[in-house]
């Protein structure tokens, strides 16, 4: 009997342990089973990103395109023009300053008369001193064409220079036109007079291609102080101009006698140059009325050149002259 007893916990012991290894093993694979399935979604994650970027970074296959709205289509254009040029636009950067770095190496310390060839094709025939143009040369590149002196590479003195048409013969200063000159227009119109950092300033008479004329002062490249403008026509503006425009035609000799008699021969401003020019003696009254002596003062206060004070002070000296 204690033979029977021992062999069945004998089998039932070893049935246990082949039910526990089998139960460890199943376990075993299925946790085998799941690292797989993570390591597979892994794999598949990585490769969608790696989809996503090369979609960002690579121009759309042309097939795709056929997906795409008309708008769509013509966003992805604009943007893909936009990086081309942006990249040119950086590559001739790159290569402009390149050329310009091995134009400083060689024309440093140049001095005497030289022919100089520029990495960008312009070119420069003349004088040289401590790598700058200086004294006489000729400057020629696709567009502009100068022949006159120069001063530590500016434009200086006497030139000249004619690019797109145009045309200037007269004297520079630090690389702008200064002094007096003469600018021929490719549209016909010339000027000729004084200058003062590029622009037409001070005494100048301007002939229009239509057969226009000014005469006269000038500031910033506009009519400014005392002019003529003559039409082809044969009118005639004369008078005093500001920023270009015309202000008053009473500026005629008679009148500025009287004007310095009554302020005794004092310094005025231009406002009470305006006001007193505009008055009249008795014997003018007839042939100008109270009305147009009002619309003159109105005129001048309209365009800031007098205060509302001085305005409504003058509104009241003309009222009073016409009483009398």
């Amino acid at each position: 009997m204690s033979d029977d007893r021992g062999s069945k916990f004998l089998i039932g012991a070893l049935a246990a342990s082949i039910a526990n290894k089998r139960a460890k093993e199943q376990r075993e694979a299925t946790e085998r089973m799941a690292e797989a399935q993570e390591e597979a979604n892994r794999i598949a994650l990585r490769q969608q990103e790696k989809q996503k970027k090369q979609t960002r970074r690579k121009p759309q296959n042309p097939e795709a395109l056929y997906l795409k709205s008309p708008v769509q289509i013509k966003d992805e254009q604009l943007k893909l023009a936009r990086r081309a040029k942006k990249k040119a636009a950086k590559k001739k950067a790159a290569k402009k300053a390149a050329g310009k770095a091995a134009d400083k190496a060689i024309v440093t310390g140049l001095n005497g008369h030289h022919r100089y060839t520029y990495a960008n094709g312009d070119k420069y025939v003349g004088e040289w001193q401590d790598g700058k143009n200086h004294g006489q040369g000729t400057f020629t590149n696709t567009w502009l064409k100068y022949v006159g002196e120069y001063k530590d590479g500016k434009h200086h003195g006497q030139g000249t220079i004619s690019a797109n048409g145009n045309k200037y013969v007269g004297e520079w200063k630090d690389g702008n036109q200064h002094g007096q000159g003469t600018f021929t227009g490719k549209n016909g119109d010339e000027y000729m007079g004084e200058w003062e950092n590029g622009n037409p300033n001070g005494q100048g008479i301007k002939t229009y291609a239509n057969g226009d004329k000014f005469v006269g002062e000038w500031k910033n490249d506009t009519y400014h102080g005392q002019g003529t403008y003559a039409w082809a026509d044969g009118s005639v503006e004369k008078g005093i101009w500001k920023n270009g425009q015309f202000i008053n035609q009473n500026f005629i000799d008679r009148f500025i006698v009287k004007i310095f008699k009554k302020f005794r021969g004092e310094l005025i401003t231009e406002s009470d140059f305006l006001i007193s020019s505009i008055s009249r003696s008795s014997g003018d009254k007839k042939s100008l009325t109270i009305e147009d002596e009002l619309l003159k003062i109105k005129e001048l206060y309209e365009k800031d050149l007098i205060t509302e004070e001085v305005y409504k002070a003058r509104q009241i000296s003309i009222m009073e002259s016409y009483k009398h």
